[in-house]
C-alpha cells in the first residue's frame, strides 16, 4: 500500500509478502532522478559513505552493503533518503539515460530465503575452518616442559 499525506515530503509503502522462495533475496528497487556520487547509510555508532559508482573490481563484485536504518543518495540541493524499519543490506548503483541525465538506482533488501547463497557460504566457511581449527592450533601451541 502507497501513503502520501497532504502536504507531506513522505511516501510511507507497506507491504505483506507471503515469500516461498528458496536460495532468493527480495529487493525493492527505487530508481531516483539523482546524480549521487556517494550514498550515506546508517551504521553502528554513525554512518558511513560509500561510492555510488564501480572503479575496482571489488566495487563490481559488492552484491550488497550493510545498513541499520536508513541510506541517502543527494546532489547537490536535493535528495533522497530511504527509511526501513529494520535492519538489512542494500545496493546502489549509477547508470546514465538514454536522453542524458543520471539515475541512481538504490535497491532495498527486504527479505532473504532461508537458504539463501550467503547463508550456505557462511556455513561451509565456518565448516572448513573448523575442520583446519584444531590443525592449526596445535602447530601454534607452545612446546610443554619435560619434567
Amino acid at each position: 500500500m502507497l501513503r502520501l499525506t497532504a502536504g507531506s515530503q513522505r511516501l510511507d509503502i507497506e507491504t505483506e509478502i507471503d515469500w516461498h522462495e528458496s536460495e532468493k533475496v527480495l529487493k525493492a528497487s527505487f530508481p531516483i532522478d539523482v546524480h549521487a556520487d556517494r550514498a550515506a547509510s546508517e551504521i553502528q555508532f554513525g554512518h558511513v559513505y560509500r561510492p555510488t559508482h564501480a572503479n575496482t573490481s571489488w566495487d563490481a563484485a559488492r552484491f550488497e552493503v550493510y545498513a541499520h536504518r536508513w541510506v541517502h543518495v543527494a546532489e547537490p540541493g536535493y535528495g533522497v533518503a530511504i527509511v526501513n524499519d529494520a535492519t538489512y543490506g542494500y545496493d546502489v548503483g549509477r547508470s546514465t539515460r538514454a536522453g542524458g541525465g543520471t539515475t541512481t538506482t538504490v535497491r532495498l533488501t527486504l527479505l532473504r530465503a532461508p537458504k539463501s547463497r550467503t547463508r550456505r557460504r557462511t556455513r561451509e566457511f565456518t565448516s572448513s575452518r573448523t575442520r583446519s581449527g584444531p590443525a592449526r592450533r596445535s602447530r601454534t601451541r607452545s612446546p610443554r616442559a619435560t619434567p
